[in-house]
């Protein structure tokens, strides 16, 4: 239904300068309709790495601790708690619109593409070494055991835009949950016993997308 897609990738598209409807003979993959623009990609490999860096650079320190409720957050001796608990966040703060979204992806061999591609539920992006190829999107399943049959629908699927990939491209399948909260992610403060709680989760599979923005929001609430 191309009025159904245009619609809802057009207002999308606005926020892109370059952002154009492809002619037929550019559209990848047989499809009938489709556009580009340009945009950044990150490979989380060598950017959580650098947060990391810049993290510690600011004097700022890394200490790993699990929490089982939020009165065990509030002990801690800070004025100000960032709380970007993710799922963690539904027990913690009782929120109960918080709720995993499984996603299973494969990781192949590179092929001769440089141009990130989403096409109806499947993707593949180009990272140099390799390739990444989604997806899955499946709400409240909490299961980390791959599917085969998934691994093999999801290479089946991008190859319409990589023909040439095949079983033996395979170098590795990864599975993750999402923490998804219903509408939307949850960016707000709350003074809760003296403490200044800023809330910053539920952003779905969209966290690497929304990280710098959600995070200068959470910085102008101090």
């Amino acid at each position: 239904d191309r009025a159904a897609g245009e619609a809802s990738i057009v207002a999308f598209g606005s926020l892109f300068s370059d952002f154009e409807e492809l002619k037929r003979v550019e559209i990848p993959g047989g499809y009938e309709y489709g556009w580009s623009m340009s945009t950044y990609f990150i490979d989380s490999r060598l950017f959580m790495p650098y947060l990391m860096g810049r993290i510690q650079g600011g004097g700022g320190e890394v200490v790993v601790r699990r929490f089982g409720s939020a009165e065990e957050i509030l002990a801690l001796p800070h004025e100000a708690i960032a709380n970007c608990s993710g799922l963690g966040a539904a027990k913690l703060f009782n929120d109960e619109q918080v709720y995993p979204v499984r996603g299973q992806l494969v990781y192949t061999k590179p092929v001769d593409l440089d141009t990130s591609i989403v096409h109806g539920r499947f993707y593949i992006f180009p990272r140099g070494d390799s390739m990444l190829l989604g997806g899955t999107n499946d709400h409240r399943q909490d299961d980390l055991t791959p599917s085969a049959i998934v691994t093999a629908e999801i290479l089946e699927g991008n190859r319409r835009i990589a023909p040439s990939l095949t079983s033996d491209d395979i170098i590795g399948v990864n599975m993750g949950l999402r923490p998804y909260r219903v509408g939307g992610p949850r960016v707000e403060a709350e003074d809760i016993g003296g403490k200044r709680v800023l809330h910053n989760y539920g952003h779905g599979g969209s966290g690497w997308t929304l990280g710098w923005g959600c995070a200068s929001m959470v910085a102008e609430l101090l």
